[in-house]
Formats: structure tokens, sequence, C-alpha cells
């Protein structure tokens, strides 16, 4: 598994300070599936769950997210390290 946290607020006088009123606590948690692991999950979450359709009429929605960093992580390294809005 594939892990990253993602704390989109600041600590002042030792109290975490969002940076505005809708400030909320995200995380996110990765995962490498198999084809047949993705088309079981894929199941699961069509028993749950409605499909949303971001483009009425196509029930698929691409993102695409692409990650630069250093071959020694040196960005990760820093963004788990202090907060900073335009690193992720």
């Amino acid at each position: 598994m594939l892990q990253g946290r993602s704390d989109n607020g600041r600590i002042v006088d030792g109290k975490l300070r969002g940076l505005s009123p809708n400030f909320i606590h995200r995380s996110e948690q990765k995962y490498e599936l198999t084809a047949a692991e993705t088309a079981v999950l894929e199941g699961e979450i069509r028993g749950c769950l409605p499909v949303y359709e971001f483009n009425p009429g196509y029930p698929y929605t691409h993102i695409t997210t692409v990650y630069y960093d250093t071959p020694e992580l040196r960005l990760y390294e820093r963004a788990s390290r202090s907060y900073d809005d335009n690193l992720k």
C-alpha cells in the first residue's frame, strides 16, 4: 500500500487553524490493485453507491494527477515535515 496524508491547516499557538471557515481534514490512501481486484472492488462499490456522472451520459471520468519529485523523494520529505499549500 502506498499512503500519503495532507493536513490543509496551520498550527498557531498550539492549535490547528484552517485557512478558511470551510477547513476540512483530508487524508489519502493509495492501493495498487490487479485488474481482477479492481473488478471486485468496483462491483462492491456499485452495490452500495449510485454511479455519479460528472458529465451526464458518461459514467466514467478520468482524472489524471502527475507527481513530480526527485529520485530521493525530496519534495515528499519536505511536504511531510512542514505545511505548504502548494507542495503536496
